[in-house]
């Protein structure tokens, strides 16, 4: 076993706090693979990815002595790349919605743009973006002890994976995550997106 995955997530946050940037590089090394997968499933593009990745650590290493429970840095990093993903599909929405074709350079961009949005439309409309948009908001009103499981399993991870970074049971998580639909549902007045 390497010597860096013996370190616990909390033990490499603390030392980075304390001015250690390799126990940082550490944790970037422990997540990299993981978090672009996500942000290259959600994208569509490697690039689009890879920028997701860069920013979630930047913010990450930025906000680092804010987090309150070390151990649970891994949840924590995939909630700051599912926001940054979130607001990489809005800004593209305004790009091409404000963007004239005749002002667009050439075929190029124009198959970028095209690709980007049929994309975009596979996965969801505009009338499921703007009721996403809506539980975003109802989403920030839940409490923490609601809210953050329903981020992590929106962030594709697994009960146990939440589990552990809540250090709660699996049972306890999965009561967590459907009391929190259910008080999206009463927020928002409708069904809440399966997330599961």
């Amino acid at each position: 076993m390497r010597v860096e995955q013996k370190i616990s997530d909390a033990e490499l946050v603390r030392k980075t706090v304390a001015g250690d940037d390799s126990a940082f590089a550490m944790l970037e090394s422990r997540y990299n693979a993981r978090l672009h997968s996500y942000a290259f499933r959600k994208m569509g593009y490697r690039e689009d990815a890879q920028d997701i990745v860069q920013e979630a650590f930047f913010e990450a290493y930025q906000g680092l002595q804010k987090l309150e429970r070390p151990e649970k840095f891994s949840g924590w990093i995939f909630v700051i790349a599912s926001r940054l993903i979130t607001k990489a599909y809005r800004k593209r929405e305004k790009q091409v919605a404000c963007t004239p074709l005749s002002h667009r350079a050439d075929t190029a961009d124009l198959i970028e743009v095209a690709s980007a949005i049929a994309h975009r439309r596979a996965e969801q409309n505009a009338e499921i973006t703007d009721l996403l948009d809506e539980f975003e908001i109802a989403i920030d009103r839940l409490p923490d002890s609601l809210r953050e499981p329903l981020r992590l399993r929106n962030a594709d991870m697994s009960y146990q994976e939440i589990a552990q970074a809540m250090d709660i049971t699996e049972n306890a998580v999965k009561r967590r995550i459907a009391r929190a639909r259910k008080k999206l549902g009463a927020l928002v007045g409708g069904n809440p997106p399966d997330w599961s």
